[in-house]
């Protein structure tokens, strides 16, 4: 998914004003509006990883979560689970979603990619966010819910 993409929807799902990722980051306001909007494409390094870090001084999951937007494909942005889990769901099934990904250990981008060459390797056709969904509901009938 674009940087800008990942970034805003992020921003939206937890509810982070850009002014408070400004703070926590280091990154200037102007600078900050200039990457949402897609105005600065050229991002560089640096800057990735101090928004990185600023979402992480907010909220310990919005890192990872992040980094997993910022994995998934730009064809899935529209229709996965994990990018519109707002819109339908409830918010103690998103707790449990967020629990399953630290579970998993998918909180790095590294940790990311690597899940995805162990989906590709077993020829699975999912993506890590289809599959973190499919945990989730195989752990909810296992547990007797709905």
């Amino acid at each position: 998914m674009k940087f800008s993409a990942a970034l805003r929807k992020i921003l939206k799902f937890l509810r982070i004003p850009q002014a408070r990722l400004c703070k926590e980051s280091g990154i200037s306001s102007s600078n900050l509006s200039r990457i949402i909007t897609e105005v600065n494409r050229d991002i560089g390094m640096a800057n990735v990883q101090k928004i990185a870090d600023g979402l992480e001084k907010i909220d310990p999951v919005a890192k990872p979560l992040f980094y997993l937007l910022l994995s998934m494909p730009d064809d899935i942005y529209a229709t996965s689970y994990v990018v519109d889990i707002e819109a339908h769901e409830h918010p103690d099934v998103i707790e449990q979603f967020i629990k399953l990904f630290i579970d998993e250990g998918l909180t790095t981008p590294e940790a990311i990619r690597t899940k995805q060459e162990q989906l590709d390797t077993r020829g699975s056709g999912l993506t890590v966010a289809e599959w973190l969904s499919i945990r989730l509901q195989n752990k909810r009938l296992q547990s007797g819910g709905t």
